[in-house]
Formats: C-alpha cells, structure tokens, sequence
C-alpha cells in the first residue's frame, strides 16, 4: 500500500510517516496544502490518502477528493479532530478516523480503506473512532 500524507503540522506529519514506514508501508510524499497533494498523487498515484481537514494556507482536506477524482480513483482517510463525520457524507471520501488515535487504529483503518478499494467492501472490524463515509 503507497501512502500520502496531507497533513500541514510537521511535527505530526513525520510522526505519521515514521509508524507508517515502522509498519511496513510505503509513503509515498507529504502535502501540507490540496495542491501539493494533488501534484505528489498525480507523480506517485497513492493507493490512499492521510488527509487532514484543516491546511496550510486556508485549505480544506475535503476539497482533495473532488480535485483528483475525474483523474485517478483512490481512498481518501480523513483523520482530524472534527467527530461530526456526518459534514464529510459528501466529499468523496471514503471514511474518518477521529483524533487522537494510536498507531495500530490507523494501520486498521488503512487496511480497511484499502481493502474498500480493492473489493469494494472491508470485513475487517473498525478501529475505536473510525467512521465510513461512502456507501459500501
């Protein structure tokens, strides 16, 4: 599984990246704005984003999935503080694991979005905090 990481607190973002590579997963870039990650997915085509929903320069992490959709199928995983998933319905996403969560809740959650992505479907049990966003 190739991952990007959007997410614009540095400090958090390389943490991301050293449980992800700790775990065995390729990352593939990180984005601190929507069209840094859409200029790192479009050059790696990720099997799945880590997206934030509040970025640099004013940006909305919701915005990423409507910006590649038309060009390149892929899972989106919102992790953000917000709880109300019920705003994020629309966006394109796939699901939302709520924050703080621990490193073995968001290799679950990437396992499930990744298994989302390549049969349509998950019957892998949800990490504490993670919700799905697009019907499946």
């Amino acid at each position: 599984m190739k991952v990007l990481i959007v997410e614009d607190d540095l400090i958090v973002a390389d943490l991301l990246e050293a449980g992800l590579l700790a775990a065995g997963l390729d990352v593939c870039g990180i984005a601190r704005t929507v069209t840094s990650a859409v200029t790192l997915a479009r050059l790696h085509h990720p099997t799945v984003a880590i997206v934030d929903i509040h970025l640099a320069d004013a940006d909305r992490g919701t915005d990423l999935p409507g910006r590649l959709a038309p060009t390149w199928p892929f899972a989106v995983l919102f992790a953000s503080g917000i709880g109300h998933a019920a705003k994020l319905y629309d966006t394109g996403g796939t699901a939302i694991l709520t924050k703080p969560y621990s490193a073995g809740d968001l290799v679950t959650a990437l396992a499930v979005v990744g298994d989302i992505v390549a049969t349509g479907s998950s019957a892998r049990p949800l990490p504490a905090g993670m919700r799905l966003l697009a019907p499946h």
